[in-house]
């Protein structure tokens, strides 16, 4: 049966050898006070010192004993214990786990000091995950993503133990990634020491890592879909094939989900004539490989969009709409066949007879009168001719001027 015993504090030395390395100094100044009004209410867990008679080591409670010389106390209640340095080793991460958080490294530390413990007292003996989650008081998988360290790089170590990466799934996350593609770890490692990850840095590491394996096991990297199930275009993976001649523009999307499997979405703008599709897991129409799928867009979906907006297409577009359609035929070999484009027909200038002279109202009579509203008059006074009729004249041989002029075969000065 153990018993609480009083002993000097001068007979107690710390652990050289504990896991925490680091207290801090303010909590032990409130412990401190703590004790100068309460005493020391739990005892101090001591093992004998093998090198010194009558003298202790502390196995669990540092805080208490350091705080206690703080206070000015001469000698602390103690629980005295004859265990093994593999048991002390397991006490003193337990109780570390479970009072403050330690740093990775010092974890790191205690671990690998009690496996070295353990192994010393059991040579033949196999120190399984289980039995030292269970020793040191954590679960099997944070034991095998610390063992895991063993293989870090020494960049992240010296990181680890210098406190910037504290955190043991970013730590496991960049060694698997370091194993796998060196090229690749140092590029996360060099955008984390420029800061310009944001976010979640263990989310990022989780990510990166998972892409990395599919990739190293020949699979395929996809984004994120929505709630939908609609892709984000704007990753990587996607394919784009892009033209545009000003009021002229489409874009097919690409996206092989599996080796060999692609599907493809399309986004048209023709003039003031749009219409689009999403990129879409839920997609039923496969393709077997970007190619194929550009050209299905472009047969079932894009041409006929394009050849349905010409239909009432303005004459100052016709020429950039041909070369929209220039473009098709070089993608699909001369399939897309050539534009419908709506016929322009040159009004016929209305003739108006008054008595003896015959006036014709067109450009020439333009030329000659000089404005329109002294054309517009002249018919009104000297032709005998209504406001709709003289409108009517003159919107007419409007039609013709602006025909000349697309045609080319009015010059400035006559237009003037």
């Amino acid at each position: 049966m153990q018993h609480i015993i009083t002993i000097p504090l001068t007979h107690i030395r710390r652990d050289q050898n504990q896991p925490r390395s680091h207290f801090d100094a303010q909590a032990l100044l409130e412990l401190a006070d703590s004790i100068k009004q309460c005493g020391v209410l739990q005892p101090i867990l001591v093992r004998e010192d093998p090198e010194k008679s009558s003298h202790f080591i502390v196995i669990a409670g540092e805080r208490r004993y350091q705080a206690s010389k703080r206070a000015g106390l001469k000698e602390v209640p103690c629980l005295v214990r004859a265990d093994s340095i593999a048991q002390v080793r397991s006490i003193q991460l337990h109780e570390n786990f479970n009072r403050e958080n330690l740093s990775l490294a010092e974890i790191i530390e205690g671990v690998r000091e009690y496996k070295a413990a353990w192994l010393a007292e059991n040579p033949k003996g196999k120190l399984t995950n289980k039995a030292l989650a269970a020793a040191v008081g954590q679960n099997t998988t944070f034991i095998s993503r610390l063992l895991k360290l063993d293989s870090a790089p020494v960049t992240l170590l010296n990181a680890v133990y210098e406190g910037t990466i504290n955190n043991i799934n970013v730590a496991s996350n960049l060694t698997d990634l370091h194993a796998l593609s060196p090229e690749t770890f140092e590029s996360v490692w060099g955008e984390y020491n420029d800061g310009q990850v944001t976010g979640s840095f263990e989310k990022h590491t989780a990510g990166i890592l998972k892409n990395t394996k599919i990739l190293a096991e020949g699979g395929l990297v996809l984004p994120e879909c929505n709630e939908y199930g609609v892709f984000d275009t704007k990753h990587e993976s996607v394919q784009r094939l892009r033209f545009s001649v000003d009021a002229f523009c489409f874009e097919i999307l690409s996206l092989e989900v599996e080796k060999g499997v692609w599907i493809c979405a399309y986004d048209c703008y023709f003039h003031h004539s749009y219409s689009s599709s999403p990129l879409s897991i839920k997609a039923k129409d496969r393709y077997s490989s970007q190619r194929e799928a550009e050209l299905a867009m472009l047969t079932k979906w894009i041409v006929p969009a394009a050849k349905f907006a010409c239909r009432n297409l303005p004459n100052h577009l016709h020429s950039r709409f041909r070369k929209l359609f220039a473009e098709f035929n070089r993608l699909l070999d001369n399939l897309a066949g050539e534009p419908e484009l709506p016929k322009r027909v040159k009004p016929v200038p209305e003739k108006i007879n008054g008595g003896e002279t015959t006036i014709s109202v067109c450009n020439e009579l333009c030329a000659v009168v000089g404005t329109l509203d002294a054309v517009y008059r002249a018919l009104v006074s000297n032709f005998n001719k209504s406001p709709e009729q003289a409108n009517k004249a003159l919107v007419s041989s409007l039609k013709c001027l602006m025909v000349d002029v697309e045609n080319g075969s009015l010059s400035c000065s006559t237009a003037t």
